[in-house]
């Protein structure tokens, strides 16, 4: 009797022991590249710096992106890897460090969610100019989303003249040039399509979203060739492949543009256009090369330095503009290219950018962005009855809101709504304080709205604008409507928009659809800045 009773206790003790190890465990996946272990917290589960892409370095730097080895070993994946080596604040912030091996990815899923799950997928793309940021941003935990059945992926991307070095001969021996951060974006969603099955997620059921540079990049994945059938949604933040000076209103300019700041970085380090001039740059430290291609944009000059995306035609296409003409042509004719969109703009999206100008500098900046020919006309748009001296900041303020962010969501909105559905948004909170100062609603302020990233403390009325429209994007992700989470709809019908309907979703303390406040003056810029372009 006394050995059965042993035995019995060795068994239950083992039993508890192992139930106990069990519960403690971190999550494990297993994929088709090898095991990765991650970490519960907050109620999911994260899974931290997963490598997408080999480190760019030596023949890897200022080239396609190669896909990473598969592990040899269980990966941890309970760190963010190190940030793209970049010269911005948000080094100097404590938890970021930069390195080589920063092509990495971050996802966050819902407890105990397992492969056959099919839950819908979230790629978030860090905005930052196409020159700074990083995906361990604490704005963009994924911890709220994952709490409501969404696995989100944020991913690191190569920055500045890393990411965006545009030359002839990288071009001749590669067949593309200047987009080597979008090749990265592209290697990141082919590692999400192949592998986030094994985490729970619907490869079939995958949204792409970005703000800034990272919505920029979103509009150029969904004219990309490259990235066809990646990606089912979008959502896209204040910004498209149409942001002047960031990316590029014209062919031309983009073309001038892209190839003189890169060859001014390359003879600053005493390289030129050749194979022996690309070694060169390849071993100049990332860090110092950041530094001197960094944010330097002087309106009234029309002047900058920095890297922006090229219009290769392969990665992206030669003439956006008229690509997206095209598009309002076009029938769909495949069900896996109708792509479903949500975009949109907060009030004040230039207030960032735009210093103290007075009426004449204003129209100086119009003179030499767009020539003497359409000065008068384009700065009717914006001033009224003022003095060459008179303090012109809410016009130029305004003026860069449309050129850097909102023409450019007005032609992308209107020619994808021809064939795809297309909701838009019109960010209008911002608490007293700071709706009441010169900056306003300003650019990026809804990042934490959309992530319930709200700092502690924040007010009732945060909270509310919070809970709604991180619901809305949420219902998008999971059904391709803003208005329906799978089971009911919300009480406030969120409507298609389209160039003859112009109706946008209104986000505030009380949200409402609006007509498209922007709309007449965006039309009329449009065809100041297109109406000869067949003859650029």
């Amino acid at each position: 009797m006394k050995r059965l009773f042993h035995t019995l206790f060795i068994t239950l003790l083992f039993t508890f022991a192992v139930n106990c190890s069990y519960a403690n465990s971190e999550p494990l996946v297993i994929t088709d590249i090898g095991a990765i272990e991650g970490v519960s917290e907050h109620g999911v589960e994260h899974f931290y710096g997963i490598p997408y892409a080999k480190a760019p370095v030596h023949d890897l730097r200022f080239a396609p992106t190669v896909a990473a080895d598969p592990f040899a070993d269980t990966f941890k994946a309970d760190s963010f890897c190190p940030v793209v080596p970049q010269s911005s604040f948000i080094v100097k912030r404590k938890g970021f460090r930069t390195g080589d091996n920063s092509l990495c990815l971050n996802i966050y899923r819902p407890k105990n969610a397992k492969k056959g799950d099919k839950l819908p997928v979230f790629v978030w793309i860090h905005g930052g100019a196409y020159m700074m940021g990083a995906s361990n941003n604490p704005y963009y935990d994924g911890t709220a989303f994952a709490k409501d059945g969404v696995i989100l992926v944020s991913i690191n991307y190569r920055l500045h003249a890393l990411g965006f070095y545009s030359s002839k001969y990288t071009y001749k021996k590669y067949g593309t040039t200047g987009n080597w951060g979008h090749l990265d974006m592209i290697e990141a969603l082919k590692w999400v399509r192949n592998y986030i099955e094994s985490f729970g997620g619907d490869p079939d059921k995958v949204t792409i979203g970005g703000e800034s540079a990272g919505s920029m990049a979103v509009s150029s994945l969904v004219l990309s060739p490259l990235a066809k059938g990646l990606f089912k949604r979008a959502v896209l933040e204040s910004g498209t492949i149409l942001s002047y000076p960031f990316v590029s209103l014209y062919k031309s300019e983009n073309s001038k543009s892209a190839f003189t700041n890169s060859a001014a970085i390359a003879t600053l380090f005493g390289a030129d256009d050749s194979e022996s001039g690309l070694e060169a740059l390849r071993t100049i430290d990332p860090l110092l090369l950041s530094y001197n291609c960094g944010y330097d944009f002087d309106m009234v000059k029309n002047t900058f330095s920095f890297f922006k995306p090229y219009f290769d035609g392969v990665v992206l296409p030669q003439d956006p503009y008229k690509e997206l003409q095209q598009k309002k042509k076009e029938e769909v004719s495949n069900p896996k290219d109708n792509i479903e969109i949500l975009i949109g703009y907060n009030t004040d999206e230039g207030s960032l950018f735009t210093d103290n100008l007075n009426v004449l500098e204003l129209k100086t900046a119009i003179k030499n962005t767009f020539g003497e020919s359409k000065v008068q006309s384009i700065a009717a748009l914006y001033l009224k009855d003022k003095e060459p001296t008179d303090s012109a900041f809410k016009e130029a303020s305004s003026y860069n809101a449309d050129i850097m962010f909102n023409l450019g969501m007005k032609i992308f909105a209107d020619a994808m709504s021809k064939n795809h559905k297309v909701y838009m948004y019109h960010f209008d909170y911002a608490p007293f304080e700071y709706k009441k100062s010169h900056k306003g609603v300003s650019h990026s302020s809804e990042i934490a709205y959309v992530f319930s990233t709200l700092p502690e403390g924040a007010q009732k009325d945060m909270k509310k604008v919070s809970d709604n429209m991180h619901q809305r994007f949420v219902n998008f992700i999971k059904t391709g409507d803003p208005n329906f989470n799978g089971k009911s709809m919300t009480p406030i019908r969120w409507p298609l928009y389209n160039e003859r309907s112009p109706k946008v979703y209104k986000i505030d303390k009380l949200p409402y659809v609006e007509n498209f406040k922007l709309k007449d003056r965006l039309d009329k810029l449009e065809e100041l800045l297109y109406s000869d372009y067949d003859n650029e």
